[in-house]
């Protein structure tokens, strides 16, 4: 779908069955939730379907516009090289000075300011139904092993595991959902949502995974001279320390620190709180 004015268009692109091979051909390309049809969904765009192809629900181009004038939500797109990485919480820098967002829609002429020659992609999630528009909050906390138990081995070993998120604000609350570990440190995930409000809390739980190796040795023979077989070597299952956890609603650019109350240790498959503020937050 094109909207073609004097100064500015763009380019709102649905459920292409090719989509990474099709050329971005506008000022502005928007992918809402990347441009792509469910998979498995082949029904054309609005035509009926069962209740076996729900899932395949997408908001026509047309109605993501009218939406666009009758909303405040901003319907933000956000500048990314392609839509796994924007997923993927690689492109979270909000709007900047202005030109790493626009608004879909009706008031997409706000980013004409910004125009180049070529061609710029935008990708946002959007709801399967209306109301379609969702704000986009990036997620992220630092972590590292706790060694609660003084435990050499406990040290040693990497923390490897599922770490899920649940977002309350004072509107309604999103979740559990899971982040991605991006590198050593940093557990991070993007998450889209109807306006959460101010938000107040974030609940984390760890659930750790390994695959435990085998000790030949662990009993040493019996009293005949003949070995014990091998029993799993199962370690105690590692805890992570989390400082805090930081919320950055990329709409209005607003980043709020969340602290734990007592020790900021995440135990294996137990439920912990962070709250907004406390000591661990940082100016």
């Amino acid at each position: 779908t094109c909207h073609l004015d004097a100064m500015l268009k763009y380019i709102l692109i649905l459920s292409s069955p090719e989509i990474n091979e099709l050329e971005p051909s506008g000022h502005l390309d928007f992918y809402p939730n990347g441009g792509r049809r469910p998979h498995g969904c082949s029904h054309p765009l609005g035509e009926h379907h069962s209740h076996h192809d729900i899932g395949c629900e997408i908001v026509p181009s047309w109605q993501l516009y009218i939406e666009s004038i009758n909303t405040d939500c901003p319907f933000f797109g956000y500048v990314c090289d392609n839509f796994r990485n924007f997923s993927a919480a690689k492109c979270v820098d909000g709007c900047g000075d202005g030109s790493l967002c626009a608004p879909l829609g009706h008031r997409a002429n706000e980013w004409q300011q910004y125009k180049k020659a070529e061609s710029v992609k935008m990708y946002l999630f959007a709801g399967h139904s209306t109301p379609a528009c969702r704000y986009h909050y990036y997620v992220k906390a630092q972590v590292s092993e706790s060694n609660d138990a003084d435990d050499e081995d406990f040290k040693a070993r990497p923390p490897q595991g599922l770490m899920f998120i649940q977002l309350t604000g004072s509107k309604k609350h999103i979740g559990p959902l899971q982040a991605r570990k991006s590198n050593q440190k940093d557990v991070e995930c993007l998450v889209s949502s109807k306006d959460l409000g101010s938000i107040i809390r974030t609940d984390v739980k760890w659930q750790p995974g390994h695959s435990p190796p085998f000790d030949y040795n662990f009993f040493g023979p019996n009293e005949f001279g003949v070995p014990y077989p091998p029993r799993p070597f199962i370690p105690k299952p590692p805890a992570l320390r989390v400082e805090r956890f930081e919320v950055t609603n990329l709409e209005n650019g607003i980043s709020e620190q969340f602290c734990a109350i007592g020790k900021p240790i995440l135990y294996p498959n137990q439920v912990k709180p962070f709250f907004k503020g406390g000591e661990c937050a940082q100016p």
